[in-house]
């Protein structure tokens, strides 16, 4: 059997994602998007008796970057620098989901950003120290969520 360029859950996430993105995609066109005083893009669509706010927000993946020699102290330096990094966007209510995957593969952590755009997303993605250090690359795509999920 011929192994695939990603390990088994992280085709389960891909499918996961791509699914969420389709349901998600597939009511946009049949709502209305609109934006808000903030510059937010959103729909609205009905399912039943039930009303549900779309919201977009951008979901960064973060990759191994070319630049992974760094000595231990220095990654480790990188690292702190990133969590802080993160910790300010957070603060400033632009971070609403991070974390790192559960492997050592190619994928090295994911993000949903709450700002308005791609040049913001961009921008402070871009001014992430490890991505500055080149020892992550990033993936960055535009994803509609329901206002107000959790997750549990």
């Amino acid at each position: 059997m011929k192994q695939g360029k990603f390990s088994s859950p992280i085709k389960g996430l891909i499918k996961i994602i791509s699914i969420s993105l389709f349901c998600s995609l597939s009511h946009m066109i049949s709502g209305q998007v609109q934006v808000n005083e903030e510059g937010f893009e959103y729909f609205e669509y009905q399912d039943g008796d039930t009303t549900y706010m779309m919201k977009k927000y951008f979901l960064v993946v973060y990759t191994s970057g070319p630049n992974r020699n760094q000595s231990k102290e220095e990654a480790s330096k990188l690292q702190s620098a990133h969590l802080a990094h993160q910790g300010k966007m957070a603060e400033d209510k632009k971070l609403c989901l991070a974390g790192p995957m559960g492997d050592d593969g190619e994928w090295r952590g994911i993000l949903i950003l709450n700002v308005p755009n791609e040049k913001e997303a961009k921008d402070l993605i871009d001014n992430d120290p490890m991505v500055k250090a080149g020892r992550l690359k990033y993936i960055l795509k535009p994803w509609w969520g329901s206002i107000g999920t959790a997750l549990y």
